[in-house]
């Protein structure tokens, strides 16, 4: 589970064209203009322990989330403080101290990580099923990914970028409304013919063909 607390990245510059973060069309699709607010946080985070959630909380999509730290801290002290078990993972580009972080991830571009190509999945409709496997899904559709964006969308993955396909906003409706869009939207992911193939998302189609290894990797 991830919430984008803030939309800014020391990269934003370096990769404009590259990253989503800086290009024109992010939250295109966005259904609010109203940040995340802590208590939207905790109490989703609540919901979500309440119907067996006990994965890992993040705190990025493509922001740094290192410049509001101290936020974030302290919703992890409010989480902590319901369940002392729960782990959270700080992915970022800067080298600060992170304890209190169960898992660390460093994008660290100075030496020379690469970006991968989910910005050209804007545009298109992917290959043609003759050109794809005739069986296939994605690893996104086995639900193991909630992203919530910086304005409350429930994005349906993390290359989702311009909401594209949210199955709604946290502020607008009942999170067990969202749930049941999302179950139903995730398991559509996959293909075992051409007439399943053709009937998957366009961004998903796009996603397959110009940035496939994203949906590998969720194990499979």
């Amino acid at each position: 589970m991830s919430f984008e607390l803030n939309k800014t990245c020391n990269f934003a510059e370096l990769h404009r064209g590259q990253c989503p973060i800086s290009h024109p069309e992010r939250y295109l699709y966005s259904s609010s203009h109203t940040p995340l607010r802590d208590e939207e946080v905790i109490e989703f985070w609540k919901w979500a322990r309440s119907i067996g959630f006990r994965g890992i909380v993040m705190w990025h999509m493509y922001n740094e989330p290192m410049f509001v730290i101290r936020r974030i801290r302290r919703l992890m002290d409010e989480m902590k403080a319901v369940d002392p078990f729960q782990p959270f993972q700080m992915t970022t580009s800067t080298r600060p101290d992170v304890q209190g972080f169960e898992i660390v991830h460093y994008s660290d571009y100075t030496n020379g990580a690469q970006l991968d190509q989910r910005i050209l999945t804007a545009e298109g409709a992917g290959k043609p099923y003759a050109l794809m496997p005739k069986v296939g899904m994605c690893a996104r559709g086995r639900g193991w990914e909630i992203p919530i964006d910086y304005y409350g969308n429930w994005c349906l993955c993390c290359n989702d970028w311009r909401c594209e396909e949210s199955v709604g906003n946290i502020h607008d409706e009942p999170f067990h409304v969202l749930q049941g869009r999302w179950m139903e939207k995730r398991y559509t992911i996959r293909w075992n013919s051409e007439k399943e193939y053709n009937e998957l998302p366009r961004m998903c189609r796009a996603c397959l063909d110009k940035n496939p290894t994203l949906a590998k990797r969720g194990g499979i």
